[in-house]
């Protein structure tokens, strides 16, 4: 039984929402795994780096291009030549879509394909995402991948969520005078949108992205603040914060903003709904 059990890869660095969410599912199924094989089965190993696995082996692995090189091309490369010793299946994250951008979106779109080519199956966090494969064209005939969804859980009642849901009072010193996005920065999350629309309310207010930019955007956080002081406020970002930072900023965010251009299975999302 435990030869068709597949490795688990959880490689990458800690503050990656989806470095997180392959760990946190990986130690899951460990736990659930152990729990129903007793010890008569050893569970699924974790790997970090290509080099533990074992040739022959099967391997689950989450892929984001932006995980696995420094460019779309880098990321297809790198994956083939782990399913190239071994039969591998993977969960897609950040699929293609028409926010990448017309220079972009085609390489995206061609490293994706080629990751479906040699995966032995495919799993999307929500139906929406295969659609978008589909309309793409990287998806072209039969069965799309299987969807789990992104674990979601409910508001935390913190003294702030009941605040908010109108079941206590609620004062102007309860809540962060700022418009906040959460998650990496890059194009297509509405920084800037979300930067304009703030500039013409006379309420106050800045901008703030808890989290950081994402790998290769870092110039975009440079040029955003420098278009929100030319408009009057101020644009920052937090840096990587703690799970625990994320829902108490959350919490006190006056304007908890959403503004992805184009939406899917979103951790930005849930951690607003966690927050209340």
């Amino acid at each position: 039984m435990n030869a068709m059990m597949p490795d688990l890869f959880v490689g990458g660095p800690d503050e990656h929402g989806v470095v997180r969410y392959a760990r946190e599912l990986a130690q899951g199924v460990v736990e659930a795994y152990t729990a129903l094989a007793g010890h008569a089965e050893s569970p699924p190993r974790l790997w970090e780096s290509w080099g533990q696995g074992r040739p022959g082996h099967p391997l689950h692995m989450h892929f984001t291009d932006r995980l696995f090189g420094e460019s779309p091309e880098h990321a297809a490369a790198a994956f083939e030549r782990i399913a190239s010793v071994a039969p591998v299946s993977v969960t897609l994250h950040d699929v293609p879509q028409p926010s990448d951008g017309a220079a972009n979106l085609p390489r995206r779109r061609e490293c994706y394909r080629r990751v479906l080519a040699v995966a032995r199956g495919a799993v999307c966090n929500s139906g929406h995402e295969v659609a978008l494969l589909r309309e793409s064209g990287i998806l072209v005939a039969g069965p799309g991948p299987t969807v789990i969804p992104l674990p979601a859980n409910g508001p935390q009642r913190t003294k702030m969520s009941t605040a908010v849901s109108g079941t206590a009072a609620t004062g102007a010193d309860d809540f962060d005078a700022v418009a906040a996005l959460v998650g990496f920065v890059y194009p297509g999350k509405g920084h800037r949108e979300v930067i304009d629309s703030v500039a013409r309310v006379a309420g106050g207010l800045d901008v703030i992205a808890f989290g950081v930019a994402s790998t290769g955007h870092e110039a975009d956080v440079i040029a955003l603040a420098a278009h929100a002081e030319s408009l009057g406020l101020s644009f920052s970002t937090t840096g990587y914060i703690s799970n625990e930072d994320l829902h108490r900023r959350c919490t006190r965010a006056a304007v908890p903003i959403a503004a992805h251009q184009h939406m899917s299975a979103s951790a930005s999302i849930l951690a607003w709904l966690a927050a209340g």
